[in-house]
This record gives C-alpha cells, structure tokens and sequence, in this order.
C-alpha cells in the first residue's frame, strides 16, 4: 500500500475497521473517524479498502476521504484512501 501512496511524511495508517453486520449503519466508523481527526490534527490518515467493498467505499467517501491510488496484491485490487484533517 505504501508503495503506491507513500502519503505525507507524518501520516498514519487508519484502519481496518469492522463493524459487526448488525451495527452498521449506526455511524460508529464515522465516530472513529471523527476522534482520530480530533486526537492527530492536521496529519493525513492513510487506509486500504478492497475494491469491491461497495459499503465501505461509500462510508469513507461521505467521511470525506479520497482515493490515491490503487495496487494489487495476490489478485486482488486495493484502493488507497486518505484524509486530510
């Protein structure tokens, strides 16, 4: 994932995140997302989505994140997210 989006010299990789099937919806990743911003300002938070993760590209998209870039690995493609605070 670094190789192909190395990110700012002081980013941190955020993530993964699980939510049990029967609490998704409820916001708890936004939650998260929400303190890490708070607690690390103005860094860039780096993450890694498998690409046919529909659910998972939407909530991070509507969290504000933004796609890199993407990679392969053992065939199955990855996209790079990240975030500015």
């Amino acid at each position: 994932m670094l190789q192909a989006y190395a990110g700012k010299q002081d980013a941190y990789l955020y993530g993964p995140i699980c939510v049990d099937e029967t609490m998704r919806g409820q916001g708890i990743a936004a939650v998260r997302f929400a303190k890490f911003k708070d607690f690390l300002p103005e860094r860039e938070g780096i993450l890694f989505i498998k690409a046919n993760n529909k659910a998972s590209l939407q909530a991070h998209q509507k969290m504000g994140m933004c796609k890199m870039a993407e990679f392969t690995y053992e065939g199955t493609v990855f996209l790079v997210f990240a975030y500015n605070s």
